[in-house]
């Protein structure tokens, strides 16, 4: 099962402290998505780490697009969160992929 949503990051790094935005969003992102996907165990691409550390520590995207996908093994669920390139977040919603 796979979800497309946006995450919007500026309303997370609002009032954090500046050498603290980057790993606060960073951990938002895996709330958002294990609240999303209903597990315990989120694993973050590499493409999700550097979009969110591509300007430093200090100024974090405001939004952004994440595709996260469940996955089961035997009795264990998990999750893993990549990037989804978009040119505008205009009229975006949640999607539920099969």
């Amino acid at each position: 099962m796979k979800f497309v949503q946006t995450i919007h990051l500026g309303q997370q790094a609002k009032g954090v402290a500046f050498k603290l935005r980057a790993p606060t969003c960073i951990k938002k992102i895996i709330a958002v998505a294990a609240r999303t996907a209903q597990v315990n165990d989120v694993s973050i691409g590499e493409d999700v780490n550097m979009a969110v550390w591509q300007k430093g520590i200090r100024h974090p995207p405001r939004k952004i697009r994440v595709q996260i996908e469940v996955i089961e093994q035997d009795n264990h669920r998990s999750a893993h969160v990549s990037i989804v390139d978009v040119e505008s977040f205009k009229g975006l919603q949640q999607e539920k992929l099969e």
